[in-house]
């Protein structure tokens, strides 16, 4: 089911590779936000179907809702982590816009 996000995910990391002469930084920040969320994919499903019977025993639904919530939130934590790094890569070095709208003192 993740095989369309992971192929799109590699196909950014490519195409980021290749621009990395025009935009360095940008390229690398991107490729470092990219991997981290390939990975991210990767661990947590392995995560999500191995930890829980690991920490919460048969029949223990007290146990493995809270192991679930916890894995839940250390999952929605990382995914946040991935996206700001590729966001920071989205807004890093940004020029000013030289086109910028001239203030008038009059309403229209």
């Amino acid at each position: 089911m993740q095989l369309p996000s992971l192929l799109a995910m590699l196909a950014c990391i490519v195409a980021a590779i290749i621009r990395r002469k025009r935009h360095p930084k940008v390229s690398l920040t991107l490729v470092i936000g990219l991997g981290v969320l390939f990975l991210h994919t990767f661990a947590f499903a392995f995560i999500f179907a191995f930890v829980p019977d690991l920490f919460a025993g048969p029949g223990n639904y007290t146990a493995l809702r809270t192991v679930v919530n916890i894995i839940s939130f250390i999952y929605n934590s990382s995914l946040a982590i991935a996206f700001g790094i590729m966001l920071a890569a989205v807004f890093m070095q940004r020029s000013p816009s030289s086109a910028q709208p001239e203030e008038s003192g009059t309403l229209a």
